[in-house]
């Protein structure tokens, strides 16, 4: 394990009907790059094909000089990535360790 302890009395509780909360990381820098229509063509072929080939070139653009920019400038600005690893990291190592007791953690139900 990634903290060198025994956790695996922690991985019954994955395994078990409690339910447990996984910690999702911040939206800042989530891009949907490209939406592909295959298997929608494919069961829809009575009508045209969704295809945005004709415009590649001015969404690579508009992702090169909006978005990415804007994802770098939230990240440096408020260190969403850092801080959530940073959180993670800190308690559940804790819980781990045992300094936080099982049913004090608010993220598992009965």
């Amino acid at each position: 394990l990634r903290y060198n302890l025994d956790a695996k009395d922690k991985c019954g509780t994955a395994f078990s009907d409690k339910k447990v909360h996984v910690p999702t990381a911040p939206s800042v820098g989530l891009l949907l790059d490209k939406v592909l229509y295959d298997v929608f063509n494919k069961r829809h072929e009575h009508i045209p094909k969704l295809d945005f080939a004709d415009v590649d070139e001015a969404r690579a653009k508009f992702k090169e000089e909006k978005v990415l920019p804007e994802i770098v400038r939230r990240e440096h600005a408020e260190n969403c990535q850092l801080r959530f690893l940073e959180d993670v990291h800190d308690y559940y190592y804790q819980w781990l360790k045992g300094d936080i007791a099982q049913d004090a953690v608010p993220w598992i139900e009965d």
